[in-house]
This record gives structure tokens, C-alpha cells and sequence, in this order.
């Protein structure tokens, strides 16, 4: 007698079952495997500004002294480049430099007039120069040299009602990573948290790590190379983000926008965007309350928020509760979002007498 042996399969419910326990693995597994990688995103941020450290002291070395944050040329008149040309040898990255005309603006083009490769060279995206954690986009510049016929002329700044997205812009390659400058009609001095006066260049000859027009000594940052911002994290410029936000309002594209209102607030793009590594981007000395409103600090005002603020002008950074800053020594710290803006002001300001010793 010959029997049959009868195969049983899954049922329907034993499939519905499983499917939702590998459901439930993947929902319970998904955020540690972001948070990973976060973690490596974060780590290879991090290892950018050591390079760049790395090429900062290289500079140092051959030239004895470090780069300007920018140049600023006469003929044409305005800003031609920055730090973030000044240092492309030092990053591996010798024939776009050797490329660069550095008598001419970043943004030239071959079309204009006097033709130029600069803005071939500036559209190149640079690793070094990218943090992972940012989201990916193009970069704007903001030029003012007169000297320049451009082949696709386009505003600087166009009036709040008007959207820089139909207006005639060049695209650049973008940088996350900022000098400080303080000028531009940014509100200086400021108000610490504790009330105390910030000293800044306008008014006390303090300093930034930096110089904006000339060459720094190492030995002209005498409250130690330890205790000074070199260059920090400010991510996503263009674009416009409050606290993690992004901004999707009326745009306001240019440099000549001094006075921040509430009306600015839900604004598309940066004030000023200097968001290209080209134009070794810069911001302001300028803290912001993180509000919503964009509450500029003016003299008077006590800063309530130092750190992932306002993309417009500060240290911001996608990571989360920090963002990481290069010091002079070519150290990299991560500062926390709940930093005392005292010392983060301290930290800016490379000979001001106020030496942080923990932070």
C-alpha cells in the first residue's frame, strides 16, 4: 500500500504573523542603524575640519604667517577669494589652484569680460569642504566687483518681495565650513549672556582668529591658539534654516541687507550668502535668539543662543545638540548647543584677554 505524505505550507495568518514580527525588527532596528550613520556622517565632518587644520598650519609653515579669510582686489574692485582657494594645495587639490586666477573674482566666468576659468574652478564640489550631514544643494555667490562684464549679469540684491529663484543667479559649489568677520553693518559689540560687555573689532581692536584682509602672525593670538575659533561648521547656506527649519518664505538675496526685521524671518535664503568655498565664505560676529523670529542681537541685547541657532550668520551644524569648530592649534571640539554664549564670544575673539580654560 502506497501512502501519500500531504505537505502542510503557512497559512494565512502565519504569514501576516511573521511579516509583522520582521516589520517590528526593521521599525526597532531602523533607528540604530541611522543613528550609525549619523555617527559616521558626524565622524567624517569632523575629519574635515582636522584637514583643514591640517592645510591651515601647512600654509603657516611656508608662508609664516596663516591666510586671510578673504582678498579683496581693486581692479576689479571687491572681494575676489578666500580661505578656501588659499588653501586647495594643502587639501590635495594643486591643479584647481594652480587654475585659479587669483587677480580676478571667484565667480568670473569664461563668457564674461575679461573671460576667466574662476567660476568652472568654483563649481567644482570639493569633500573637504562638505559636511555629510547637510543636505545637498548648490551655492550662490553675492558679488559686487564693478570691473566685470558679465555674460548673465544677475542681482545682488533684489528687493524682499522679489524670489532670487527667478532672478538671474550663478550657481557655485557650497562650503559648510566658515571664517568670522566682524563688519558689514553687524550690530558690534554685543551683550554676553551674563550682561558684560563682548569687545569686537569695531570698537576695542579685538580680533579674530582670522584676519579679514591681511595676514595673521601665530604670535598675534595671544590668548592662546587653544582658546580661539579658526573656522566652524555653518551648514546649508543658501538655504535658510532656524533651529533645524527650513525657511520658505519670502527671499532676500544680497549683502547689503544690514537691519534684520521679523519680516526676514520665514525668508528663503541666507543674508549674505557667502556660502561658497570659493569666496572663502565668512559670517558676522552675531548671535541669535533662535526665536522664529530672527532676532538679530543688537548692542543692548543679551544673547540667548550661540550654537545651532541661524544659518544666516553663527555656528550651525545638522548634528545633533552640537556643532564642531577648528581652533588655531588645529584641534577640533564639538560645542554643545546649551554652550554659554560668554564662551562661545570668548572662543571668537583670539585676544581679548579672557582665556577659557574648560569648555
Amino acid at each position: 500500500m502506497v501512502t501519500h505524505s500531504r505537505h502542510r505550507g503557512f497559512t494565512l495568518i502565519e504569514l501576516l504573523v511573521v511579516i509583522a514580527i520582521i516589520a517590528i525588527l526593521i521599525a526597532l532596528l531602523l533607528p540604530a542603524v541611522q543613528q550609525a550613520r549619523e555617527a559616521a556622517r558626524r565622524t567624517q565632518c569632523r575629519n574635515n575640519l582636522k584637514q583643514i587644520g591640517l592645510a591651515m598650519h601647512n600654509y603657516l609653515d611656508s608662508h609664516q604667517a596663516f591666510p586671510s579669510l578673504r582678498h579683496t582686489g581693486t581692479s576689479p574692485a571687491g572681494i575676489h577669494n578666500g580661505w578656501g582657494v588659499k588653501i586647495l594645495p594643502y587639501l590635495d587639490q594643486g591643479p584647481i589652484y594652480t587654475q585659479f586666477d587669483l587677480n580676478k573674482p571667484w565667480y568670473q566666468g569664461p563668457l564674461d569680460t575679461p573671460p576667466s576659468s574662476n567660476l568652472t574652478l568654483s563649481q567644482t564640489r570639493l569633500a573637504a569642504y562638505l559636511c555629510p550631514s547637510a543636505l545637498d544643494r548648490s551655492a550662490f555667490p553675492a558679488p559686487n566687483p564693478t570691473g566685470v562684464v558679465l555674460s548673465t549679469p544677475f542681482s545682488t540684491a533684489p528687493t524682499t518681495t522679489t524670489d532670487p529663484d527667478s532672478a538671474p543667479v550663478r550657481n557655485t559649489a557650497p562650503s559648510d565650513y566658515i571664517g568670522f568677520y566682524s563688519g558689514g553693518g553687524y550690530p558690534v559689540p554685543l551683550l554676553d549672556d551674563s550682561g558684560a560687555l563682548l569687545p569686537a573689532t569695531a570698537t576695542a581692536g579685538i580680533e579674530f582668529a582670522l584676519s579679514p584682509g591681511g595676514y595673521r602672525k601665530i604670535a598675534a593670538i595671544t590668548d592662546g591658539t587653544s582658546n580661539a575659533i579658526f573656522i566652524s561648521e555653518c551648514s546649508g547656506r543658501p538655504l535658510h534654516y532656524i533651529r533645524g527649519k527650513k525657511q520658505n518664505g519670502l527671499s532676500a538675496l544680497g549683502s547689503g541687507t544690514a537691519t534684520v526685521t521679523p519680516a526676514f524671518a520665514d525668508r528663503k535664503y541666507t543674508q549674505p550668502p557667502w556660502s561658497d568655498w570659493g569666496s572663502g565664505p565668512s559670517t558676522a560676529f552675531a548671535f541669535f535668539d533662535g526665536s522664529g523670529t530672527e532676532g538679530r542681537i543688537a548692542a543692548g541685547a543679551i544673547s540667548q543662543c550661540a550654537i545651532n541657532c541661524n544659518n544666516v550668520a553663527g555656528i550651525y551644524s545638522f548634528h545633533v545638540g552640537g556643532a564642531h569648530a577648528l581652533l588655531a592649534d588645529g584641534s577640533v571640539r564639538f560645542l554643545g548647543e546649551n554652550m554659554s554664549s560668554t564662551v562661545v564670544g570668548r572662543l571668537l575673539l583670539m585676544n581679548d584677554g579672557n582665556v577659557v580654560s574648560e569648555f
